[in-house]
């Protein structure tokens, strides 16, 4: 039986994400996912820029920012009633090449994440 130095359980954005770290840095891995590929649902949708800061590390930023796109705004619905509406705008402007918000859903994300992760050629099943 193969041996891994890690064993990642759960390939969603976040456990994709440790993977590619993992993989930058030649770290033997394994993930492991009940689910076949990418999801088909979208339960997240917004990438913040802390997460595109790693993914311009990693070179694949670009792809996030040429396929998702940009919040200015955002509304706060109850019982189908908007309640307050909000401006983002450029909130982290100056502290970071990022400074907004950026709808990228799960499934484009796992997508770039697992197709950034096979550059590396590492375990996944």
């Amino acid at each position: 039986m193969k041996q891994y130095d890690v064993i990642i359980i759960g390939a969603g954005p976040t456990g994709l994400m440790v993977a590619n770290q993992l993989a930058r840095f030649n770290i033997d891995l394994l993930i492991i996912d009940s689910k076949a590929g990418p999801t088909d649902q979208s339960r997240a949708i917004v990438i913040t820029a802390r997460s595109m800061e790693i993914y311009q590390q990693m070179g694949i930023s670009d792809v996030a920012i040429e396929e998702g796109r940009f919040i200015t705004d955002f509304a706060i619905f109850s019982a189908g009633k908007e309640k307050a509406t909000a401006h983002v705008g450029e909130f982290g402007k100056g502290q970071t090449d990022f400074s907004y918000l950026r709808a990228f859903e799960k499934r484009k994300n796992e997508k770039l994440l697992e197709k950034n992760l096979a550059i590396y050629k590492k375990g996944f099943c």
